[in-house]
């Protein structure tokens, strides 16, 4: 019996090895050789006064409390957590005390703190809110001057001129409603803006006057219509301002004056002829010649006059 008990405590004891694991406690692992060594996580070496920076211990299996420590605290200061501060111009040590094991082990690096660099701001533009400006010459007329057929130039006497982009002449819009082959007052506009936008405006008046030293006397009236006609002088007047007119007077068989510049009309001598026959007498021509025709400005060609 006592060797049945046995046999089956040996059986159950192989059934309970084959159906678990069998945990057997290791040795002690020897710690490595400990190199300690101080890291700066963002820069190594080299501060600026002012700037603050985190130190970490780069070794393996460190034990208990780590003391943080600072050999001159007036260059150098370090908090309990080892965040390290720049505080004056110079160079000093900080380091650490740590347990690693049963040993004891002292780590240290050394930093310089140079002079903080001033940074200068970059300066504020203030924004541009000034409107050009029309600076008059010392010739400016305020009703210009413009002579007949001549043309008028808006910067002969004005400029403008911004506070930052200078003359912006070329950047000037300028309406004008002037035509130099009429005599009258007209208005120029002027409007100025510069790269910020603002923008100002200016107006004058422009006259186009006679001012030559020639004298125009209309020959029989003007070249536009029929010599000594109502349209001929009527034209030089209204349009073309002469000076004067030159006419021919002639006098018909019953002594009326009359505007005519031959002895003929149609088909009649006018010295041979009475009023009454004359002024219903109709006589169509053309202007083919001259000054109006060679520079396209002959009207109403061809003529019917009385």
């Amino acid at each position: 019996m006592k060797k049945i008990l046995i046999s089956f405590i040996c059986l159950t004891l192989v059934f309970i090895l084959m159906g678990c694991d069998i945990v057997f406690e290791q040795k002690p692992t020897i710690p490595e050789k400990v190199i300690p060594s101080i890291e700066m996580l963002t820069q190594e070496g080299e501060l600026e006064v002012g700037q603050t920076i985190q130190l970490e211990i780069k070794v393996k299996n460190y034990e208990g409390t780590i003391e943080w420590f600072s050999t001159n605290e007036e260059i150098l200061s370090v908090s309990e957590s080892g965040l390290a501060t720049a505080l004056a111009e110079g160079s000093a040590y900080v380091g650490a005390f740590f347990n690693v094991g049963s040993e004891k082990y002292t780590a240290s690096v050394k930093v310089e703190v140079k002079e903080s660099t001033p940074v200068i701001p970059d300066p504020i533009e203030e924004p541009d809110t000034v409107a050009p400006e029309f600076r008059k010459a010392a010739n400016y007329q305020e009703k210009y001057q413009l002579s007949w057929n001549m043309t008028f130039d808006p910067f002969e006497d004005l400029d403008v001129v911004d506070d930052v982009d200078g003359n912006i002449n070329n950047k000037v819009v300028v309406n004008s409603t002037i035509n130099n082959q009429e005599y009258g007052t007209y208005q120029v506009t002027y409007t100025a803006t510069d790269e910020a936008g603002n923008t100002a405006t200016f107006a004058r008046e422009v006259e186009v006057v006679y001012d030559y030293d020639v004298t125009f006397i209309g020959h029989a009236g003007c070249f536009y219509g029929l010599m000594n006609s109502e349209e001929a002088f009527l034209y030089a007047v209204q349009k073309l301002h002469y000076t004067a007119l030159e006419c021919d007077i002639k006098q018909t068989s019953d002594g009326v004056f009359v505007l005519c510049h031959d002895d003929t009309f149609g088909d009649y001598t006018i010295a041979n002829t009475t009023w009454a026959v004359l002024k219903d007498v109709e006589v169509t021509k053309s202007r083919n010649s001259g000054y109006p025709s060679q520079n396209g400005s002959v009207v109403g060609s061809p003529y019917t006059a009385k």
